[in-house]
């Protein structure tokens, strides 16, 4: 185990391909799988509202995202940083949809709209910045300060559409939240093995803590949208 500092990176040899972070890359996929699954069984319990749909989409583009990011540990001799500009753009766009979702639930059309706007400006705002971190930061040195306008994204994003508009609608009864409540505070743990860069073992590093944290965050926010109905009369639903 290690605290504060990184085992070496894997080096794996196929053919003749110097590939890296082996372990990073199967996380990925299979959270790629897993995420794409989930988006498969929200769909099919959707009834045609963005609430769903939302949530379907953000399944999917994150799910595409950690593939990608998977890859871009896996080549990063041959690729660079340049491999991680995909993941890092479409985790914002993901975020994006979790918040279009939860908005689309808030019963008055003058504040929803007001909401839907803050939320497109802040997708902007957050790729605009990461290109102008891109642009300008030699992340090739310290790539974590790629993420610093992702994750600063996410936080904003998480804790105003599933922490703030989660516990007004819960106290109007406007569905049961506490599944992503639960989500949230299973996935919280992450950033601090990230910060403290703890590590178990080369083969089960921060990353992969990570990636078991998001799992299960993912399964909680499932559960969390297939039960939402159950919670709530349909006329509310449809807005």
């Amino acid at each position: 185990m290690k605290i504060g500092e990184d085992f070496d990176k894997i080096e794996w040899q196929v053919a003749d391909w110097n590939l890296l972070e082996p372990n990073a890359f199967i996380g990925d996929s299979l959270l790629f799988l897993l995420a794409i699954v989930l988006a498969f069984k929200v769909r099919k319990a959707s009834d045609g509202t963005a609430f769903y749909k939302n949530w379907t989409r953000f399944f999917i583009v994150f799910g595409v995202s950690l593939f990608v990011g998977g890859l871009g540990h896996l080549m990063w001799n041959y690729w660079g940083i340049t491999g991680k500009y995909f993941s890092w753009y479409t985790s914002i766009i993901a975020v994006y949809f979790i918040e279009q979702a939860m908005i689309s639930l808030y019963p008055k059309k003058r504040i929803r709209k007001g909401l839907v706007n803050w939320s497109i400006l802040k997708l902007i705002l957050s790729l605009a910045g990461l290109t102008v971190l891109i642009l300008k930061v030699d992340l090739v040195q310290d790539v974590s300060k790629g993420l610093l306008i992702p994750s600063i994204n996410s936080a904003l994003g998480m804790i105003l559409s599933l922490v703030v508009l989660g516990s007004i609608y819960q106290k109007n009864k406007v569905g049961d939240f506490k599944f992503f409540w639960i989500g949230i505070a299973i996935l919280l743990p992450s950033a601090f093995f990230q910060f403290m860069k703890i590590s178990f073992a080369q083969w089960f590093d921060r990353n992969d803590v990570s990636h078991v944290l998001l799992a299960i965050t993912f399964i909680c926010y499932t559960i969390g949208v297939l039960n939402f109905r159950k919670t709530i009369p349909d006329k509310l639903l449809r807005g």
